[in-house]
């Protein structure tokens, strides 16, 4: 016991300032009397370490504490910029055709101008090649967690893109965009893999 609170006195004086240091040695001089366990020197400060100052005097715990509070906020500054950073839009050439991606499905206006732009020479391959390949992607309120209210949705490109097929040449790849719309169906029925 006696060395438990020896060493809880070691450590309170360490926190203390140098102004009341004269009344810490005085009830450590009373401690070391009372108990003869304790060799007197062992509860010396050592000549090395350096005191506070009384500014930089803080309770036991309140840096760990402070650390470990300043650390949740950095990691959670992180993520939200993380969530919240812009999405960049993708430089294209015919613009109102991404435009009309998104409507694919739901307005056969803009399923009309979303064809011809996918059958246009004038484009780059990469540009028609993403109107295909982001049928799962745009127009979608969530398109990593799709529901049932989307369902209708996804169906119908399915079966567009069944019938644009046939006028694809063989350089574009209609088939991984369309595994992801059937894994989107079954995603909102409740099934498939999550979407990555």
């Amino acid at each position: 016991m006696a060395l438990v609170s020896a060493a809880v006195l070691v450590t309170v004086k360490h926190l203390v300032t140098v102004k009341h240091r004269p009344r810490w040695e005085a009830e450590l001089r009373a401690t070391n009397a009372q108990s003869e366990a304790v060799p007197a020197r062992s509860l010396e400060v050592p000549s090395q370490v350096e005191k506070p100052a009384p500014s930089e005097v803080v309770p036991a715990g309140t840096q760990a504490v402070e650390e470990s509070v300043l650390g949740a906020t950095n990691v959670k500054t992180q993520q939200l910029a993380k969530v919240q950073k812009p999405k960049t839009k993708k430089v294209v050439q015919d613009p109102l055709a991404r435009d009309a991606l998104a409507m694919v499905g739901v307005d056969p206006d803009a399923e009309m101008y979303w064809f011809a732009a996918i059958q246009d020479p004038t484009l780059p391959k990469s540009e028609r090649q993403d109107l295909i390949d982001d049928l799962n992607e745009e127009g979608l309120a969530d398109p990593k967690h799709p529901t049932m209210d989307d369902l209708l949705l996804i169906l119908s490109r399915l079966e567009i893109l069944e019938a644009v097929v046939p006028s694809l040449s063989d350089e574009f790849d209609w088939k991984e965009p369309y595994g992801d719309l059937m894994n989107l169906a079954e995603l909102a029925m409740g099934g498939g893999k999550p979407v990555q």
